[in-house]
């Protein structure tokens, strides 16, 4: 299993990784971002190496940034917390 400086993502069953987790989480978003599921025809060695290559290169491309963004009340309200 990779290191713990990638994504995981925990389906119920299984902890998924890199992009593996990237489509799991692709799955379950609407609108544009859905399509990104079908990066499962491409091979996982192809998938994981482009989700390397992004995340090397994500600062010099998006910036960054010292702290997270919080939402704004309407966007808060799209998210769900299903507690036990």
């Amino acid at each position: 299993m990779p290191s713990v400086d990638s994504i995981l993502f925990f389906d119920g069953k299984v902890v998924l990784v890199e992009s593996s987790a990237v489509v799991a989480i692709a799955e379950r978003m609407p609108g544009v971002w859905s399509l990104v599921r079908f990066g499962k025809v491409l091979p996982q060695t192809w998938r994981d190496g482009l989700y390397r290559f992004i995340a090397r290169n994500r600062y010099r491309w998006f910036g960054r940034s010292s702290a997270c963004r919080l939402p704004s009340a309407h966007e808060a309200g799209r998210f769900h917390i299903d507690a036990p």
